[in-house]
């Protein structure tokens, strides 16, 4: 059987569609596998705080409305959401604008942190650092709010720092100071100075 020109042109754009349907569909489910995080506030002596390392200009994925979440024997360990995010694949770090990072705890507590930026450093499913600034914010259980204008979580030390101006507020005080350190699973937060 033989193909006419006419045929062969139109199965030849059918194929062509169906490649670029196939890689935007690939695309998606790659950008919303899941990954790893637990999330902490502040206590104890000052520890050095990590520094992030900047993503390189190589690779890289840009998605608006990123989101990525990991669920583990089905409920929900970490999730976070921004209007937009890049991915860098070598560094395993994501860049993002106007984030929001929710951590479920197994004991019911759950921590928020919104930042105008964040930059997530990750190792496979699991999410290892978070640094945000800008105007950040970071909520426990809706009863203990920390606002700074940046901090970062360490998942190995499970702590939050945040370097500079900080303000804690809940239904029993406001205490404000420089420089804080705390630990999610103590729930204790120390202000260095200027208390």
């Amino acid at each position: 059987m033989r193909l006419r020109r006419r045929q062969s042109q139109i199965i030849a754009g059918a194929v062509l569609v169906l490649f670029f349907v196939v890689a935007t569909l690939l695309a998606r489910t790659n950008s919303e596998q899941n990954t790893q995080i637990s999330l902490a506030l502040p206590n104890a002596t000052p520890t050095p705080t990590p520094e992030p390392v900047a993503p390189s200009e190589g690779s890289r994925f840009m998605l608006k409305d990123f989101h990525r979440s990991e669920t583990r024997d089905g409920k929900t360990v970490w999730e976070v959401r921004a209007t937009q995010g890049q991915f860098f694949p070598e560094e395993q770090q994501a860049k993002l604008r106007e984030a929001t990072i929710w951590v479920y705890r197994k004991n019911g507590d759950i921590l928020q942190l919104r930042a105008k930026e964040a930059l997530l450093k990750v190792q496979g499913a699991a999410l290892l650092s978070a640094h945000a600034s800008g105007g950040v914010v970071a909520i426990m259980n809706a009863t203990t709010t920390l606002e700074t204008e940046s901090a970062v979580y360490d998942k190995d030390s499970n702590k939050i720092f945040a370097p500079g101006a900080v303000k804690i507020v809940n239904e029993r005080a406001e205490q404000n100071g420089i420089g804080l350190e705390g630990n999610l699973e103590t729930r204790a937060f120390k202000i260095s100075k200027d208390v």
